[in-house]
This record gives structure tokens, sequence and C-alpha cells, in this order.
């Protein structure tokens, strides 16, 4: 069972300015529920009680989440260097706090569907001798995914935004379970130190899978509902969505 969990939420969402210029895209409501509440809502309905928060652009506007009631306790970690770096780096701002332990991972600007969310943790537990476990779209990707290759045991090969979209088996969703997190942010630093800045954390989960032959597996979403919130446009299709599946 999953005690912690991390969300990086450092990003300047500059895609979906003028929506974001005041606030940070995890703030953005589906019926009157941010973001990042409903991130913290399916943490705390699945035993998670421990949520650190890893801030940047517009930080300050996160610091209610602090004080925020029910057993999910919520602590701020903010990332001075948010404007030149990515989530890659927000990652390893949380390793001495996360320190030996199991945890899941999660990215602030994606909608998930409780029951989808519920199914991939249950299921994480199943594969906790693996490196990691990602949740993963499996079928046809668009040039801006996060795009997943893997072998025929659903094991991860390389996952990147370049990959040509026939080579790519589905969509990484940025929600993860990472099971031995000592040898992630080891080589999240050997990235850093090599001035690898500005690059996904997926540069070192792939390093990891390609190089080292860490075993990470993708997890299906089975069809339930999920969204990563890029644009005004995303926004609106996961709110007329779920507006439909009422």
């Amino acid at each position: 069972m999953y005690n912690v969990a991390v969300i990086v939420a450092a990003g300047l969402s500059s895609r979906l300015y003028p929506h974001t210029l005041d606030y940070p895209k995890c703030l953005l409501e589906i019926n009157h529920v941010s973001l990042i509440e409903r991130a913290m809502q399916n943490l705390e309905a699945n035993g998670i009680r421990q949520c650190f928060i890893v801030t940047g652009y517009q930080w300050k506007k996160l610091s209610h989440l602090s004080s925020r009631k029910g057993p999910l306790k919520v602590s701020l970690i903010h990332n001075p260097f948010y404007r030149t770096c990515n989530n890659m780096a927000s990652l390893w701002f949380a390793k001495t706090y996360v320190g030996d332990q199991s945890f899941i991972y999660l990215h602030s600007d994606v909608y998930c569907d409780p029951k989808l969310f519920k199914h991939f943790v249950k299921r994480s537990e199943q594969e906790n001798t693996s490196l990691m476990t990602l949740m993963t779209d499996f079928g046809p990707v668009d040039e801006e995914a996060m795009k997943v290759k893997v072998n025929e045991n659903d094991v991860l090969v390389d996952c990147n935004k370049t990959m040509h979209l026939d080579e790519a088996n589905g969509e990484w969703t940025g929600i993860a379970a990472i099971h031995k997190p000592q040898k992630v942010f080891d080589e999240i630093e050997r990235c850093l130190e090599g001035e690898y800045l500005d690059v996904y954390d997926t540069f070192a989960f792939t390093n990891l899978a390609a190089k080292k032959h860490e075993r990470i597996v993708c997890l299906s979403t089975d069809a339930f509902n999920w969204k990563e919130i890029d644009t005004y446009e995303d926004l609106q299709d996961i709110r007329r969505s779920i507006e439909t599946a009422k």
C-alpha cells in the first residue's frame, strides 16, 4: 500500500495563457473542482496520507493547500528554477522528503477518473517488484502525446514526444507508481549533473529502462476517462465529457 505521493506543479503553462496568467494550471476547475483538488481526492480515497507538491510558477496561489482539511497531509516544496528546468528537475526536489518508500507520482495537469485511479493503484501494488509502473493509454496517439513503446509484456522500451507515430504503442498519462525511488532519483541526479535541465522526467525513465535494463511496467487505462490539460480546448473537452457521462 502506498502512503506517499508527489505532485509536480511548477510549470509556466504558457499554452493556456491568458487563462493561467495569474495562477497555476492545476487550479483550473472542472465542475467547480480544481485539477489539484481532484488529484488529492483520488489520493485520499486510496489510502495516501502524505502528499508533497512541488511548486514553481505562481506558487503562492497554492499556499492554502498546506492547510487543507482531511486525512491527506499536504506539504509544499518550492522549485525556484521552474523557469529554466522541466518536470524531471521538479521531481528531484522531492528526493529528501520521500526517502526510500514507494510513492505515487502525478503531473498536476491531468484529470483522472476516480475509478481509473483506484484501478491503477491496485494493479501497481501487484507489480511492486518493478522499478515503477506507468499508467498508459494504449492505442493511436497524436504528435503532442508523450509516446510509449513497449515489448510484448508491456514493459517500457522507450518514452518520448519525438517518437514516430507508427512506433508508439500508446501514451503515458503523467501518472506513475515508483517502487524503487533511490534508483530513480540517482538517475535524475546523474542527468541533472550532465546539465540535462530542461528535459522531461521520461528522459530519466527511458535511460533506466533502455540503458540499465530496469523493469518499468505500463498498465492500461482500460478505456477509463482521463485527460492531460495542455490547452483550453483540452479543458473544454474534459468538461463536456464529464457532463455527458452524468
